[in-house]
């Protein structure tokens, strides 16, 4: 199923989903001694938001057409 054709309801619970793991991550590297555990936790903060802008992008794209 394409992303354009989503419902919204996909999309908001795609979003809830991320904040939910991006939440997670920080409260696991406050803990974290593990400078490479750190680094990829620090790369999956930036990765989540990324991903979930370029999914809403293409959503919304399709709704134009």
């Amino acid at each position: 199923m394409a992303v354009r054709s989503w419902h919204v309801g996909k999309i908001v619970l795609l979003w809830a989903w991320g904040i939910a793991l991006v939440v997670l991550a920080l409260d696991v590297l406050r803990k974290v001694d593990n400078p490479f555990t750190g680094f990829g936790l620090i790369a999956g903060l930036i990765a989540i938001p990324i991903a979930l802008s370029v999914l809403t992008w293409r959503w919304l794209g399709g709704k134009e057409h």
